[in-house]
């Protein structure tokens, strides 16, 4: 006789629970997809924002080359080809857009592109070698006390307005200048000037170094305190030993290629050093958080390997690094090309072709942020302004495309990032 089973009852605490992670589940994917919508759409608008900020310059500018008749002297050929103006022997570059009387307006945008890439050029040489040294101290020889108040200090000045960088520039920093140089002008008139980049060069390489062997030792706090002040008072009398030495070498061959002729109190250098602190906390935040992203197993086996932590950091880290590297120089250049209120403010903007750093310069942002105001709607100089926007934006988005292909590249050397 075959014995029946009762059928299987469903216990309700275990139909309840799975409903209760089906409608879960249900839920997580509603917020995923939701979510998923939201960036799409967020990162459509963004670039469609983008889009119609260029075309928007792009229809303001194009009335320069599709109206030439209506604007003779804000064509292509009358911007970009050296012109013989009234008064003048050679054809050359003027930035003038206020017509003087019985005359024309001048608009030579090279002038504007020169002064763009000098204030960029000197904003990099000072900052570039002062962010990256200190992101590599405070990421590979710092403690976490002291990297925490480093990186505070830093994020403060980042913080600090370009407008009060450009005031302090205009008011203190260039009298100060200026009186140096009155009180040293055969200094500079023989070109010994770039003898002291020479030497600031030098400080850093041999005070970077002393001092970080003594940071790393495995001293007291105070020894190695006074380590890295005997490190810095070493580079100093070495820097200052070899600019001596070259002074007395060279002697007067400097001055055809490096004498300064001309002087102004407001100039290139100038400009060029107060962006440069301006765009030091941006680099040293990419380039510190791209050290810190290094995986630690290449710091061991290269300390493994018998390897210093000095030689690590140069060797291993920095080579790791280099994707990160090259991102924080490339947004602090950005940043230096597009940046306004300090060049307006201690450059002097003075449109001049000269290769010079101490004579003055006019951005392409500086010349806007002035003239915009001035012209009247749908002028020659009204168009002209707008061109020169939509160039700077083709100039940045240049900029920033050859670095994410630079950047993709450099990635698969150490498979880091």
């Amino acid at each position: 006789m075959e014995s029946t089973l009762p059928a299987p009852v469903a216990i309700p605490n275990q139909s309840v629970r799975a409903a209760h992670v089906r409608r879960t589940l249900n839920r997580a994917q509603t917020i995923d997809r939701i979510g998923g919508h939201l960036i799409t759409a967020a990162g459509t608008v963004v670039l469609l924002s983008v889009g119609m900020i260029l075309v928007f310059l792009a229809l303001e500018a194009l009335p320069l080359i599709s109206q030439p008749a209506k604007h003779p002297h804000g064509s292509v050929n009358a911007m970009f080809v050296p012109q013989l103006y009234a008064g003048y022997t050679t054809p050359q570059y003027i930035w003038q857009t206020e017509a003087s009387e019985g005359g024309q307006e001048k608009f030579g945008v090279p002038l504007l592109i020169w002064g763009t890439l000098k204030g960029a050029i000197w904003a990099m040489f000072f900052s570039v070698p002062l962010a990256l040294l200190s992101a590599l101290f405070v990421s590979e020889f710092a403690d976490p006390r002291l990297r925490t108040w480093i990186k505070s200090g830093i994020e403060v000045l980042a913080g600090i307005p370009t407008v009060v960088v450009g005031f302090f520039a205009f008011v203190t920093l260039s009298t100060v200048v200026n009186g140096y140089y009155l009180n040293n002008q055969s200094y500079f008139e023989s070109g010994l000037w770039i003898l002291f980049l020479l030497q600031l060069g030098i400080f850093a390489a041999v005070g970077s170094y002393l001092g970080g062997r003594a940071v790393i030792a495995e001293r007291p706090v105070w020894q190695r305190a006074a380590g890295v002040l005997g490190g810095l008072l070493a580079a100093l009398g070495v820097a200052m030993l070899a600019g001596w030495l070259l002074e007395k070498v060279l002697g007067t061959a400097l001055q055809p290629f490096f004498g300064v002729r001309q002087f102004t109190q407001l100039n290139g250098i100038m400009a060029g050093f107060c962006l440069g602190f301006a765009i030091v906390p941006l680099i040293f935040s990419v380039a510190e958080d791209a050290m810190r992203a290094v995986p630690n197993s290449y710091r061991e086996a290269s300390l493994a390997l018998g390897g210093s932590r000095w030689e690590t950091a140069i060797r291993v880290v920095a080579p790791g690094a280099t994707a990160g590297i090259y991102a924080a120089v490339m947004l602090g250049l950005a940043r230096a090309v597009g940046e306004t209120m300090i060049v307006l403010m201690a450059s002097g903007n003075t449109p001049i072709l000269d290769f010079s750093p101490f004579t003055g310069m006019r951005t392409m942002s500086a010349a806007i942020a002035i003239e915009a105001s001035e012209k009247a709607q749908y002028s020659t100089g009204y168009h002209v302004l707008f061109f020169v926007g939509a160039l700077l934006f083709v100039m940045t988005f240049i900029l920033n495309a050859a670095t994410a292909h630079i950047i993709s590249r450099l990635k698969h050397r150490y498979q880091v990032g």
